[in-house]
């Protein structure tokens, strides 16, 4: 197994049962000593406190082992502190397997932290730190600097989130003399609050959308569809880990509940509150992903065979189809315009899933985002996905450069992945050719 397999061990425990997972596990670790081993930790879960077994930090010590709540790997996980004294670490004379099993208080919620944050690493390093099909760029370069998870109350959690706080239960920082943290309100702390944090990591800081210092300077500054943008990331990453959670953990059943999906909502690309403008992104999103808007008139087809209606809609392909367009749409924008990145998961789905790309399009246009396809009539950029209108009588939404696929509509060579636009003699539309 790699190192950065996590998600592939959580899920061969589940196949192997606890008792042969835990002995394979122990057995694997001993080749890895001072990095992990295998151990339960009592956690949080979104229907009660469970118990699940994770890989935590190990190290040989003089006296047998000692464990703690990280992993110390690429995109690591680093100790999970807070405001109460010295990390909680357990030791072991026998080296045998952990158990971080506090069941109540500050405890249970540092080992809630870890787990949850272990979940959505793992659902990242399969599904978001990927080159996603359709992208024609080369390797998407991404961060692998670890983040920190921390726990703390009253007045230190204030202090570190400001200026935020009072109306936030969680943040994240960036300061460049201690790296990526994760700051998590002590008393309220749940799965969906980590998730939701630590996608700002995943979605924003990896991808170069935090601020330099990490310092919430939209909120400070007034500039509000920055953070706005950051928040409507981190929320559509946990929206998809928490569906992932429900369909490949569970096996569909209802200990993961679908996330709601409220109304339909139309947002100004103008900024007025920075949470309420995030909102209609987060929330066509998260209705594609569930495969229908809030009235159900709009449905997306899900099924592994778009023609084949004997089949029911399959989740996990929704799951992955959205990722790899929201990977696609990260990678893609660094203007933290969320109207733009709305448009980029639309065309994403243009270029690669055309069978699903109508009923996407219209749930985001329920939304607010009027985005057209490749060759329709525009007169301006944001009309179009691509976010780039070749406004001449007769031509239409073009891709950005290198970007359209063979038989993609183009008006010059440089739009084409292959370098060739074949147009009529007399017209400006052309096609993608080899």
């Amino acid at each position: 197994m790699p190192l950065d397999g996590g998600i592939m061990s959580i899920q061969l425990r589940r196949t192997v049962g606890a008792g042969a997972a835990l002995l394979f596990a122990s057995t694997l670790s001993t080749a890895s000593w001072a990095q992990w081993q295998a151990g339960r930790i009592t956690t949080k879960d979104v229907s009660g406190t469970t118990s699940q077994y994770v890989e935590v930090g190990s190290t040989r010590t003089p006296a047998g082992c000692e464990y703690r709540l990280q992993l110390p790997l690429a995109w690591g996980i680093n100790e999970v502190s807070g405001d109460r004294g010295p990390p909680r670490r357990l030791s072991s004379a026998s080296c045998a397997n952990p158990s971080f099993d506090f069941t109540s208080g500050r405890e249970l919620e540092e080992q809630t932290a870890y787990y949850w944050s272990f979940v959505a690493r793992s659902y990242a390093i399969a599904n978001l730190w990927i080159t996603p099909p359709g992208w024609p760029l080369g390797p998407i370069a991404v961060s692998k600097t670890g983040v920190q998870p921390n726990v703390i109350g009253g007045g230190n959690f204030a202090t570190a989130c400001f200026p935020i706080a009072p109306n936030a239960d969680g943040c994240m920082r960036v300061w460049p003399h201690e790296g990526p943290k994760i700051h998590l309100e002590a008393g309220v702390l749940t799965p969906e609050l980590v998730v939701h944090e630590y996608g700002h990591y995943a979605a924003g800081f990896a991808y170069g959308h935090m601020d330099a210092f990490g310092f919430s300077l939209p909120a400070a500054t007034g500039d509000c569809m920055k953070l706005a943008f950051q928040e409507a990331i981190a929320d559509m990453f946990k929206f998809l880990v928490m569906h992932d959670r429900r369909y490949a953990a569970y096996a569909g059943s209802d200990g993961f509940g679908p996330v709601a999906a409220s109304h339909s909502a139309r947002g100004p690309i103008a900024c007025g509150d920075a949470y309420v403008t995030a909102l209609p992104v987060q929330q066509a999103f998260q209705q594609a992903l569930w495969g229908t808007d809030y009235s159900r008139k709009i449905v997306v087809n899900w099924r592994a065979n778009p023609l084949d209606t004997t089949k029911p809609n399959d989740p996990h392909i929704a799951n992955r189809k959205m990722a790899n367009a929201f990977t696609y749409a990260l990678a893609l924008n660094r203007g933290h315009r969320i109207d733009q990145l709305a448009g980029s998961l639309v065309e994403w789905f243009d270029v690669n899933e055309p069978r699903r790309a109508d009923a996407i399009r219209k749930i985001f246009g329920a939304h607010g985002y009027l985005v057209q396809p490749y060759g329709a009539a525009c007169t301006a950029h944001p009309q179009c996905a691509s976010f780039r209108c070749d406004n001449r009588p007769g031509a239409g939404c073009v891709a950005q450069d290198g970007m359209c696929p063979a038989g993609g509509f183009c008006t010059t060579h440089q739009q084409c992945r292959t370098g060739t636009c074949k147009v009529a003699a007399g017209s400006l539309r052309g096609v993608c050719t080899n």
